[in-house]
């Protein structure tokens, strides 16, 4: 009596442990895969009956109606499969036929195994009567048709005999048809009947003979027709056709008859007569070509026939197996269906269990894992790799009592140690990192500017040694002229001293006076190309020197002497190379304000761009072609800024290149021609000048490069073209 209350307690107790449990998530899943496991165990054990019921009818189908279904299908495939053997017979090459006969004789045995079968299903029945009736109807066709086939080929074997006949005697008579021929018309012409006879100048050109020779021509042709007519009366397949070609033999046997008779007696064509009477005898005789090829014809129509009648047995067999597959379909559906309404109660029931046991993984899933387990994990997981990066200043979500809860407040336990840890040294460590940032922006800044100074000063020596020759060229030339113009002037002189010593009655006061103007005019020519020379020279200090200060500029001035001081380098490199200089210059265009030195150094880039891309041109001209190298400057005022267009006619720039000319280092040019930066500077003085510059060109065409300048410089402008 005592131990009932204990066991009652303990079982209470029991049963407290696991409600208490109900909190933790450990138990949570254990609950539910329990449950998902009971709903598996039920939709395995309707499968298992349904699968047994589903085996049962199966047995039915495949034990009683698929082998009636089966049978049938295999009569009304054999019996299509001997329908179509009978085409293939009729077509059939005597070497094919015998191969072709063994196996419609095995397709007829396989056959009629498959009757009897059916026979034996449907014993007694009408069907199976029917069915062996069209059987032996089969077989009697196909039989007839082996012994029409076998009788055609036998014909056909006469009928080469007979042509190859034919041919044998057309040869023969006609090898001494040639002999007349050649002998008729030898003598008709020369009067002799041999070379070693007396002539008889009386046959010579006379009608009577070239009407024999034409006699014999015609037997020639019609022995050629009659073999034609045969050879195509065997290739005809039509017998309604054949009618014709019959007529027309006997007509040209009666041609051949007519002309035999007008040959005179004294030729002797006894032999070709009988040998060509022979060969139409074969054509018309009743066993001739004309008579075995209707046979041909007529066995061939009986063949269609039997086919035929084939075609209509197989059309009965067709409807008589059908009318049996009929029968074991409908059983065979019968059986199906009962399959079918178990099959659909068993998926409707397994269905049901489906989807109330994914509803239920579903609801577990999101639910419990992902709302209650996952969910929450990556928020933890989120805040310690958040916690890792030094951020921590974030909250830590505490909700639950379960395993979960208690990671949540470890972790914010440890996030509130590691907060007082880390904010002692960040200060410190910032202000380090700040320092060191400052300097190194600095170093790279100042090697930046280092390395641009560096770039532009090179860019300017290169230009400057381009130009070295040209102003060698420019200032040698007033050099010549002043050094030839001395000379003819020391020689003046010594001639006019030799004058003035001479006595006052010899001297010549017209020829002193002549020598003093000659004097005075070279002097004067050699103060001009002096100024010249000076003016050169001046210009190329002036383009040297370093200025920022903005200054009123002759544009156009500028232009002229800047494209002969490319010309003349161009031509110091290369002494052939020639050019037209073509200047449309506007002149109502006023002086606009600039940095004179860098704004001619744009226009000098681009004028020894251009000389460079004429001369090229010229160099790699084809022979026999012609080419003139030309450039056009052209200016033109348009409101209150000015247009300066650099036009020349070298080899262009292709137009994936257009948009690359003004980037820094990229050039055309081979690696030790060019550097890259001509254009790129130009672009960036042009633009510091608040100006714009484009470029438009064709391949062996042309380029144009235009320059749009402010007249006057606004504040901003100005500043930025100081700084760069």
């Amino acid at each position: 009596m005592s131990l009932t209350p204990l066991r009652r307690e303990r079982s209470q107790s029991w049963l407290r442990r696991i409600w208490e449990l109900r909190s933790r998530f450990a138990a949570r899943l254990v609950f539910y895969f329990l449950g998902a496991a009971g709903i598996t165990l039920v939709a395995s054990a309707v499968a298992f009956a349904f699968f047994a019921y589903l085996d049962a009818k199966l047995q039915q189908i495949n034990q009683e109606n698929v082998p009636q279904m089966i049978a049938a299908f295999e009569v009304a495939q054999e019996s299509a499969a001997l329908a179509a053997s009978l085409p293939l017979l009729t077509t059939a090459t005597q070497s094919d036929f015998d191969d072709i006969v063994s196996r419609v004789t095995a397709t007829q045995a396989t056959f009629e195994d498959y009757v009897s079968m059916v026979a034996e299903t449907e014993t007694g029945s009408q069907r199976a009567a029917q069915l062996l009736t069209a059987a032996a109807d089969m077989r009697s066709n196909i039989q007839e048709t082996i012994g029409l086939v076998t009788k055609r080929f036998e014909l056909l074997d006469e009928a080469n005999r007979v042509v190859a006949d034919a041919i044998r005697m057309r040869e023969t008579a006609r090898a001494e048809l040639q002999l007349m021929l050649d002998d008729q018309l030898f003598f008709a012409m020369t009067g002799y009947q041999d070379l070693t006879d007396a002539q008889q100048a009386s046959v010579m050109a006379n009608a009577e003979e070239f009407d024999t020779y034409r006699h014999l021509a015609e037997i020639e042709s019609a022995l050629e027709s009659g073999v034609e007519l045969m050879t195509a009366a065997f290739n005809e397949s039509d017998a309604a056709r054949l009618i014709p070609l019959l007529e027309r033999f006997e007509a040209t046997k009666a041609t051949f008859e007519r002309y035999a008779m007008l040959v005179p007696a004294q030729l002797d064509i006894k032999d070709v007569f009988d040998m060509s009477t022979q060969l139409f005898r074969s054509g018309t005789s009743g066993d001739g070509a004309f008579a075995l090829q209707q046979e041909i014809l007529r066995i061939r129509n009986l063949e269609q026939q039997y086919i035929l009648a084939n075609s209509g047995i197989v059309r009965q067999l067709y409807e008589g197996t059908g009318a049996l597959v009929s029968a074991a379909s409908n059983d065979a559906n019968m059986a199906t269906h009962e399959a079918g309404d178990a099959t659909t109660f068993a998926v409707y029931l397994l269905l049901g269990l489906n989807i109330a046991g994914i509803v239920g993984v579903v609801l577990i899933v999101w639910l419990v894992v992902l709302r209650k387990f996952v969910h929450r994990v990556d928020v933890l997981a989120d805040r310690m790799h958040t916690m890792a990066e030094g951020d921590l200043e974030i909250d830590i979500p505490i909700d639950g009592n379960d395993e979960i809860a208690e990671m949540a407040e470890a972790l914010e336990v440890f996030r509130g140690k590691s907060v007082e840890a880390l904010r002692l040294n960040e200060v410190e460590r910032l202000n380090e990192r700040l320092a060191s940032t400052n300097d190194k922006l600095e170093s790279m800044n100042e090697e930046l500017r280092t390395a641009q100074r560096q770039i532009v000063m090179r860019e300017k020596l290169a230009a400057m040694g381009e130009l070295t020759a040209g102003v060698a060229h420019e200032i040698k030339n007033p050099l010549n002229f002043m050094i030839n113009f001395a000379q003819v002037s020391q020689e003046l002189i010594a001639e006019l001293i030799e004058e003035i010593n001479m006595a006052d009655a010899e001297r010549d006061n017209e020829l002193i006076e002549e020598i003093k103007n000659d004097l005075i005019e070279n002097l004067e020519r050699i103060n001009n190309h002096g100024d010249r020379a000076n003016s050169i020279v001046r210009d190329m200090l002036a383009m040297n020197r370093e200025s920022s200060d903005w200054l009123p500029v002759n544009l156009n001035k500028t232009l002229s002497e800047h494209v002969r001081l490319a010309f003349h380098s161009a031509r110091a490199a290369d002494s052939s190379f020639q050019l037209e200089i073509i200047e449309e210059l506007d002149e109502n265009l006023t002086e606009i304000e600039a940095l004179p030195n860098d704004i001619g150094r744009v226009f000098l880039n681009m004028f020894m761009n251009a000389c460079y891309a004429t001369n090229k041109r010229r160099v790699e001209l084809k022979e026999g072609d012609s080419y003139e190298p030309h450039l056009i400057v052209r200016t033109k005022l348009h409101g209150e800024k000015v247009e300066v267009q650099i036009e020349d006619n070298g080899v262009g720039i292709e137009q994936a290149a257009i948009e690359k000319v003004f980037q820094p280092f990229f050039t055309t040019k081979p690696t030790d021609e060019g550097t890259g930066l001509g254009l790129a500077l130009a672009a960036d003085i042009v633009r510091a000048h608040g100006g714009e510059i484009g470029v438009t060109s064709e391949v062996m065409q042309f380029t144009r490069l235009s320059v749009r300048l402010p007249l006057a410089q606004s504040h901003e402008n100005a500043e930025e073209a100081e700084n760069a």
